[in-house]
């Protein structure tokens, strides 16, 4: 692993933020930095004719790693997820965890369905997104609390599941279409996790993803939550 994988993630965005304003530039808390600056600071720039803004770099790696994740055979795909759910079982803040957020792996993201079966001893939440790029934490009643969502997707139903408060969640095991070595993560572009992590103030923030889905650098601005590490199947980005 290289000397910048095994470096600390820095921290832009002062996590004990949780106060949700209308305006999301509104709600970010940074330390030293006026409020009138962050609006400037994360205010979209007009870039040069020919030259990609930043929503147009994100969208152009965020299609090529879904297509070099979702390129990985299904078999191989299933080792891979085998061999990312035995680095998180090895993980120090894993094993401390008593509450952990996982998710239900779509298309070709990292499989987290041994994770449950291998430490059934833990608490398994999942994410519930709602109008307005909100997210909910559930914890199913049983294998039936599960509906079919958006998409097709599976979720869980709130109807038959309990919802857990996000300072009660312990860790955060996110998908993220890529990563860098920094610790930065791309998601889907909904900005779910984004305003819901900031809310999970007692919970390391880790992403799982295959090496394929490396960059060199992901962009990013000062709303972009970066994580305390990133799982893949061959090391852990950070240090723990």
């Amino acid at each position: 692993m290289t000397a910048s994988a095994s470096k600390r993630c820095r921290m832009s965005v002062d996590s004990t933020c949780t106060k949700e304003l209308p305006n999301v530039r509104d709600s970010i808390c940074v330390k030293g930095i006026p409020k009138e600056k962050i609006r400037a600071m994360t205010s979209p720039c007009t870039p040069s004719k020919g030259e990609e803004n930043l929503t147009q770099r994100k969208a152009r790696l965020r299609r090529e790693k879904i297509k070099a994740r979702d390129a990985i055979v299904p078999s191989v795909r299933v080792e891979k997820s085998a061999a990312i759910v035995d680095r998180i079982l090895e993980n120090e803040a894993f094993r401390k965890a008593e509450i952990v957020m996982i998710y239900r792996a779509v298309r070709g993201e990292v499989r987290l369905d041994l994770l449950p079966v291998r430490a059934p001893e833990k608490k398994y939440v999942y994410p519930l997104c709602m109008e307005n790029s909100e997210m909910r934490a559930l914890l199913p009643g049983s294998a039936e609390s599960w509906r079919s969502g958006p998409f097709h997707i599976p979720e869980p139903d709130p109807d038959l599941s309990e919802e857990i408060s996000p300072d009660r969640i312990d860790l955060v095991l996110c998908p993220c279409t890529a990563f860098d070595a920094e610790c930065s993560r791309l998601g889907m572009g909904g900005g779910y996790y984004d305003r819901f992590l900031p809310k999970c103030r007692n919970a390391a923030i880790f992403s799982v993803a295959f090496e394929v889905q490396r960059a060199e650098s992901v962009p990013h601005d000062l709303l972009d939550r970066q994580m305390d590490g990133v799982i893949t199947e061959e090391g852990t980005y950070g240090i723990f």
